[in-house]
């Protein structure tokens, strides 16, 4: 998507004189010797949350407010990284931002990835440990007061002047219930995005599994020539399209007992709102979501836990599309048309599995013997496959599935194996 360049004119009247500005590349390290830095952007969105173009996304939402940036997120195995920014809008939604300036397009997908990881596990939190991250931020950004709930802050704020579209009445409920459900936005903002949007959009539904929505928006920066000021202009790019996905929300607060409401959620990319209708059912079946596997994980195999959020999250920054059935989720990497995923490994409760791909190196037209120099890379870390050397061998029937416990201070070297031979899949096909 192009847009021309805008106009300075003075005036409606006849004869005025229109004076183009010029595009600036924000991509590049510095402009007239003016550094210009992902910092950057997260202050001027921090200061100016408007420039962010929420309506699109949420159509009843009408005015949107910082609460902070490089807020702190604990990924797993004691790491702590920072989402760049994080807005609310008046009406309870919550807006998860990374700024990026794109030096290397191609990056595109691993940026995702952190940012759906970021997204699963602060949308995972209760609301006040959500709230404790926001208060540790860093002081120049933090805007909550010690003890202060968002609830709170959008009350003085509202004291101070007035918010658009804001109900004290509802605000809080409407805040917790989206946290609780996982109805967030995340967005990815910045210069110099260039995805291939239908191939993108395929990828990106397959991975996310969070009834989240999602939008990629570039600032356009230009300068005049003359005064030499700049005006940024936000572009939306991409907006998710119509997808469907089931939501099972347990009202633990309700004083007949405990129930249950699927959601069936529609949003489509002409208005970005999703459509919501709800049925009670007594359970509710389908694929495993990451929480319910590391709860198992946490039975099957105690002290694991961190090791094992490490490992994931280490899968999820290589790239790799998670696939969920009932009882596991495998982490698959993708050919070029993107039709065909090749499994590298899968988690059960109990177990893994790795090297699930020979068959599908034949389906794209890819050596079969990539996928036996991983088996016998991954049977140098424990015996995952049986009649490993066979010459030619596209079976893949003789993957055993390694207890998890035997595995424990190794999945730091099967992510390393895996990160190798994804790369050399990937040179050998050039596959994205």
């Amino acid at each position: 998507m192009t847009t021309g360049a805008p106009l300075e004119f003075p005036g409606f009247m006849a004869g005025a004189s229109f004076q183009p500005l010029r595009r600036i590349t924000l991509a590049r390290k510095s402009v007239d010797g003016e550094t210009f830095d992902e910092a950057f952007l997260q202050r001027m969105i921090h200061e100016a949350p408007a420039i962010v173009p929420v309506h699109e996304y949420f159509p009843g939402s009408v005015q949107v407010v910082s609460l902070g940036r490089e807020i702190p997120v604990e990924v797993g195995g004691g790491k702590v990284r920072s989402l760049d920014n994080l807005l609310v809008t008046t009406d309870g939604r919550l807006v998860f931002i990374e700024a990026k300036l794109w030096r290397n397009p191609e990056a595109l997908r691993e940026v995702v990835a952190q940012a759906l990881e970021y997204a699963r596990v602060l949308t995972g939190q209760k609301l006040s440990e959500l709230e404790q991250a926001i208060r540790s931020c860093g002081k120049a950004d933090r805007v909550l007061q010690d003890g202060e709930s968002i609830e709170d802050y959008l009350a003085r704020l509202n004291d101070e002047h007035p918010l658009d579209g804001y109900d004290p009445n509802t605000f809080g409920s409407q805040l917790e219930r989206n946290l609780r459900t996982g109805e967030v936005l995340l967005l990815i903002l910045g210069d110099g995005i260039h995805p291939s949007v239908e191939r993108f959009v395929d990828w990106f539904e397959r991975r996310a599994s969070l009834p989240l929505s999602f939008g990629l928006v570039q600032i356009q920066v230009f300068q005049h020539p003359e005064t030499g000021k700049y005006l940024a202009v936000p572009q939306t790019l991409l907006k998710t399209r119509e997808v469907t996905r089931h939501v099972v929300v347990v009202d633990i607060k309700a004083p007949e007992g405990v129930t249950a409401d699927v959601m069936v959620e529609t949003g489509t990319a002409e208005s970005g709102a999703p459509k919501v209708t709800s049925r009670p059912r007594a359970t509710a079946e389908g694929e495993i979501t990451w929480p319910e596997l590391l709860t198992r994980i946490r039975q099957t195999a105690p002290g694991m836990e961190a090791e094992v959020e490490e490992f994931a999250g280490g899968l999820e920054a290589l790239g790799l599309t998670p696939l969920p059935t009932k009882t596991a989720i495998a982490y698959a990497m993708y050919a070029q048309d993107e039709n065909q995923p090749m499994r590298m490994v899968s988690m059960l409760a109990d177990k893994v599995y790795a090297g699930w791909m020979a068959l599908a190196l034949k389906n794209v037209g890819l050596d079969t013997e990539l996928a036996i120099r991983f088996r016998e890379d991954l049977n140098r870390i424990a015996p995952f496959w049986r009649e490993v050397g066979k010459p030619g061998a596209v079976e893949d029937k003789a993957g055993v599935g390694v207890p998890l416990t035997n595995l424990k201070g190794k999945l730091a070297d099967l992510l390393a194996v895996i990160a190798k031979h994804k790369k050399i899949i990937q040179e050998a096909g050039q596959l994205p």
